[in-house]
């Protein structure tokens, strides 16, 4: 809830109520919140600055590179981070599928084991009664051809997959691993892997930000680059949040 709060349009919902409450007597701080929700609601809507708040959290980690492999220790297993379930889908006769972003991370998994060889541990909890790690074991498997090894299906949270991964490798005295999440989360999953002990190599996938040179429909605001701007402010948050909490 509080959450939901912080990050537009929820925010941008809260200082208008507030202007409206306030208007009665406070009639100039009033239009100073009016302006703030709706000048904030803009410029997170709009490609140039949804592309630099993505672009600064998908820079943080490097992408795969195989080719280190060969100049240091390598990994012995792949895990990948969950991202949602989709329950409603008769499309599949109402069988669970894996979200957009999740199966985005799934594909990728895919090919860097194809690559790599490695064996793959999926992590995913039980929210809202739908065991995440099962589905993701099973796309993996029927739709790409790839067997997961391990099945971690306790976590919750970034935190939670990290200390539930560390002791379900840990027992195969694992403790390099290549990490698959989103670019955009990768910054805050890689401290909390390495915090638990792992030595991690980034494999970040789907990037948001655009490279091409921005023209004057970029200025025009889109759901699309409010979505963006909403999935970098909540892993900012989620970030600062983590060093208030956790210290990492």
């Amino acid at each position: 809830m509080m959450k939901t709060l912080l990050l537009p349009p929820g925010l941008q919902i809260v200082l208008l109520i507030l202007a409206l409450i306030l208007w009665g007597r406070y009639r100039v701080a009033s239009w100073v919140l009016v302006f703030i929700a709706v000048s904030s609601l803009y410029l997170f809507s709009i490609r140039p600055v949804a592309d630099r708040l993505v672009g600064w959290l998908e820079t943080q980690q490097p992408a795969l590179d195989t080719r280190v492999f060969q100049q240091q220790v390598s990994p012995e297993a792949i895990v990948v981070l969950g991202s949602g379930i989709n329950g409603y889908t008769p499309d599949y006769g109402m069988l669970p599928q894996p979200s957009a972003l999740l199966l985005q991370r799934l594909r990728f998994a895919a090919r860097v084991a194809g690559q790599t060889g490695l064996p793959i541990l999926v992590s995913g909890g039980a929210a809202n009664g739908i065991n995440e790690a099962a589905v993701m074991d099973r796309v993996l498997r029927k739709d790409f051809g790839v067997t997961t090894r391990w099945q971690e299906d306790q976590s919750l949270t970034t935190m939670d997959n990290g200390r539930f991964s560390h002791a379900i490798l840990s027992q195969s005295n694992i403790s390099r691993i290549i990490l698959v999440t989103h670019a955009l989360h990768m910054p805050r999953a890689a401290r909390v892997f390495r915090h638990q002990g792992f030595k991690v190599v980034t494999a970040p996938t789907a990037y948001l930000r655009t490279l091409r040179h921005h023209n004057w429909r970029d200025w025009l605001p889109t759901v699309t680059e409010l979505v963006k701007s909403q999935l970098a402010l909540h892993e900012m948050v989620g970030q600062l949040w983590y060093r208030i909490r956790y210290r990492i």
